[in-house]
């Protein structure tokens, strides 16, 4: 039977631009950065960036093991939201995805339709990306875990801020399109018909699928319900709190 690892717990840092001047912020910040080239190097060709400016507005979920030098991450992932891109004047993750990719007319004017139903809706939208796994975790029961744990926070995130709508990119080699359209994501579509992979350019060619999900699959929604302990126990980061209150946990 597998136990889960004893200090496990869930972090949320939200906006690390909006904290940055508090010491804590920068370290949390910095082993992130730090996990997720590590990682990337270990799947993609070397010089595939993993890390760019939405990563100083986003909010980044991760799952750490404490310990008394402080948390260790052993999986992250972000989010950003339509609101924080307009805010920082930034294009929403997914067109950048598209423009700098070859033959994606059809999948930026697909997406470009659901950013200008969104925005004249003001239904709230979020793209994630960067999931990474610690390379130090090997295949089996903690992976598998993990995964599992990432779909509870990413749906109980959604569910809890009232978002309704959310973008990602999944890679056809790694599998993650795979992942994302079994928790109800399906592909980008124009006249009706998904549109097809493409070359993602800041990937250097790999094959990916954009995605969209407007309602979770049932197995996701199953997976909220069981980490639900997990995830209200998690520790938030924001500038919306007191600077004691976002102080780094460490064990006891």
């Amino acid at each position: 039977m597998f136990l889960i690892p004893k200090n496990l717990r869930v972090i949320v840092l939200e906006s690390p631009y909006d904290q940055i001047q508090n010491p804590g912020i920068q370290a949390l910040f910095g082993k992130i950065v730090a996990l997720k080239i590590e990682g990337y190097r270990r799947v993609y060709p070397d010089g595939v960036l993993p890390v760019d400016s939405h990563d100083f507005i986003a909010t980044h979920y991760l799952v750490c093991e404490e310990k008394p030098s402080g948390p260790e991450i052993l999986m992250g992932y972000k989010n950003v939201t339509l609101s924080q891109c307009l805010r920082h004047r930034l294009a929403y993750p997914g067109l950048n995805v598209l423009r700098g990719s070859e033959g994606t007319e059809a999948h930026q004017q697909a997406l470009q339709a659901i950013l200008d139903r969104c925005s004249r809706d003001r239904t709230p939208l979020t793209y994630g990306s960067s999931w990474t796994i610690s390379p130090a975790i090997p295949k089996g029961e903690l992976k598998d875990f993990l995964k599992d744990l990432m779909t509870a926070m990413l749906v109980s995130s959604e569910l809890e801020a009232g978002i309704p709508e959310r973008v990602s990119c999944g890679g056809l080699r790694v599998k993650t399109d795979q992942y994302f359209q079994a928790l109800g994501y399906r592909p980008l579509e124009s006249r009706g018909a998904p549109l097809p992979p493409f070359a993602q350019g800041s990937l250097f060619g790999e094959q990916a699928i954009m995605l969209h999900c407007t309602r979770f699959s049932d197995r996701a929604l199953a997976l909220a319900d069981r980490f639900a302990g997990l995830w209200q126990e998690r520790f938030v980061f924001s500038a919306k709190k007191p600077p004691a209150a976002t102080a780094l946990p460490k064990a006891a």
